[in-house]
């Protein structure tokens, strides 16, 4: 049972936003079919009984941050589960990506879809023109399931429009389950990475400190859910190619042209712990596979380094860490899982600079002075900062909005 608490939560909504609930249902016509009786019946939003996907910011903070508020999600639980007990909301059909200004029959289903969950205000406009109150109402719905919010209707869009409220109570009740049994940070200062988010904010004091985006693990080389504290911070790094980067994804790119390793600053070695130089012109590469591959390969320092300038070092059992990226085209898309298990940083040098403060290099003048000097050097943080890496795909932010992210690697929520 639903606690008083968590009753007057759900109740308290954000009225600058929306202020009501559901009402009529959605006439079977509208979707070209007959309704059976025992069916879920999709709604129809009328001005006065419509969807509030808001809530006030009202929750007071949580050791897990605001990222796993339980009270939130218990509030916005009862939400949903509403919206569910009342029916289904309607469903797209697919199509070519819809845009501002354009016509079609499946943009007054988009807005009786978006007056749903209240992105849309409810109206009587059922006109067939995505407009500009409809292009906006599809950058909201975007901004709280982490799309990029460029306000057309694609095949994203589209994908998230359609998750059924039922998959969307289970989510938000697998994500409780998991935050309800942990007990949180008491750490005064950490770094939180959410995976499905690609978001790494940096708390000090409950309050963000940093905020960036990050580039994860493809799904094919997940980045791990794990914990560990930030040690040390490496300037001008060398990159150590992993093997299984070193056979699945350079060995072919030589393969098809002997220059790359040199057009890409990449040295052969021997083996993992070899330092001599082989060189490259006298390897069969043809005869090589991943099963048959004895060599290292090693990246020098410089702005092409898949490392970019820095590398943050954590302690854990899955040798990731933190870094730059000479690749910051990548962070203006979504999703942003790129990466084989390390995380990119948007903004290196700044949480560099940050983690450096009580020191010379605690400015990004310093650090960008560091850089130019050439040499790989190594220095360890004045204090330690712990970081964790978990896996929430929903949750309510501090402004109240419920927020949903896909399952891009198709597990369960998880905290270290």
């Amino acid at each position: 049972m639903t606690s008083d608490k968590t009753q007057n939560t759900a109740q308290k909504i954000h009225r600058r936003h929306l202020s009501f609930f559901f009402c009529a249902i959605f006439i079977a016509s509208t979707c070209g079919c007959a309704l059976a009786s025992p069916r879920q019946k999709p709604f129809y939003p009328s001005e006065n009984r419509q969807a509030q996907t808001t809530l006030s910011p009202i929750f007071a903070p949580e050791p897990l941050g605001d990222t796993c508020n339980i009270g939130a999600l218990e509030a916005a639980m009862e939400i949903y589960r509403d919206i569910a007990a009342r029916g289904r909301w309607p469903s797209i059909p697919n199509g070519p990506t819809l845009r501002k200004g354009e016509q079609s029959d499946r943009v007054e289903l988009i807005r009786q879809r978006l007056m749903v969950t209240g992105e849309l205000s409810a109206s009587e406009n059922h006109s067939d023109v995505f407009d500009e109150d409809l292009f906006q109402a599809v950058r909201k719905f975007q901004k709280r399931h982490g799309l990029t919010d460029d306000g057309a209707v694609g095949s994203a869009t589209l994908r998230e429009l359609n998750v059924s409220v039922q998959e969307r109570v289970a989510q938000l009740a697998a994500n409780l389950k998991v935050c309800q049994k942990h007990r949180g940070f008491s750490d005064k200062r950490y770094i939180l990475i959410n995976i499905p988010d690609f978001s790494l904010k940096l708390y000090e004091n409950g309050d963000v400190r940093i905020f960036m985006p990050v580039i994860v693990g493809k799904p094919e080389r997940p980045t791990p859910v794990c914990k560990g504290k930030i040690t040390s911070i490496v300037i001008n790094p060398s990159w150590k190619v992993p093997h299984i980067i070193a056979t699945e994804d350079i060995l072919p790119k030589v393969k098809k042209d002997p220059s790359y390793l040199e057009k890409s600053h990449i040295s052969v070695l021997k083996g993992w712990e070899a330092e001599e130089d082989i060189d490259p012109d006298t390897i069969d590469w043809k005869s090589l596979t991943p099963q048959n591959f004895p060599y290292r390969f090693a990246q020098h320092p410089g702005p092409d380094n898949a490392l970019g300038r820095l590398k943050l070092l954590f302690s854990n059992p899955y040798d990731i860490y933190l870094h730059d990226t000479p690749s910051k085209y990548l962070f203006a898309r979504n999703p942003r899982a790129f990466s084989s298990g390390c995380i990119r940083l948007a903004k290196a040098k700044e949480l560099a600079a940050y983690l450096l403060k009580e020191t010379p290099l605690g400015s990004i003048e310093a650090i960008n002075a560091e850089i130019k000097k050439k040499a790989t050097r190594r220095f360890s943080l004045p204090s330690p900062i712990p970081i964790y890496i978990i896996y929430i795909t929903a949750w309510v932010d501090p402004d109240g909005v419920i927020q949903f992210r896909p399952d891009i690697y198709k597990m369960e929520p998880a905290l270290p």
